[in-house]
């Protein structure tokens, strides 16, 4: 993550849930102008596990897990509950599992179209409204010349 997300370096957040039974809270940490850098902080102080916890994610799309606490790396017992990379369904809602005593980051994953898709796209565009046959036209014309 290493800050170069603009909703690390804002002054911006808002809690979306809060489960004091669960012992669970969830923040949005997110920059006004740059929507596609929301950050979504999941965090679980109780002793015990989450598992499938709905949760409504501040956007639809795939949503990317940044940071796992229960991870090996951070040298620890590793509990092996974990939530996977998400994609929210037309609500919006994720189920998140959560270790004990552990924090989960996730990020809206970035996709850009690549130059070939942008190219498909323009293609099927062109066909569909009959263009296809005028710029094949013109093409056969510019390498006549």
């Amino acid at each position: 993550m290493n800050g170069n997300s603009a909703a690390l370096t804002g002054t911006h957040a808002r809690v979306v849930k809060t489960d004091e039974g669960d012992k669970l809270i969830a923040y949005r940490r997110y920059s006004p102008g740059r929507p596609q850098e929301d950050i979504y902080v999941v965090i679980n102080f109780s002793g015990d596990p989450v598992k499938d916890y709905a949760l409504v994610f501040p956007k639809a799309g795939q949503w990317n897990m940044l940071l796992n606490t229960d991870d090996a790396k951070y040298g620890r017992e590793v509990t092996g509950v974990t939530t996977e990379n998400l994609r929210t369904d037309g609500s919006q809602k994720i189920a998140v599992s959560l270790a004990p005593y552990s924090a989960q980051i996730f990020g809206l994953t970035k996709v850009e179209p690549s130059v070939l898709d942008l190219a498909e796209l323009r293609d099927e565009w062109d066909e569909s409204h009959g263009l296809a046959a005028e710029n094949e036209e013109t093409a056969e014309t510019a390498e006549a010349e």
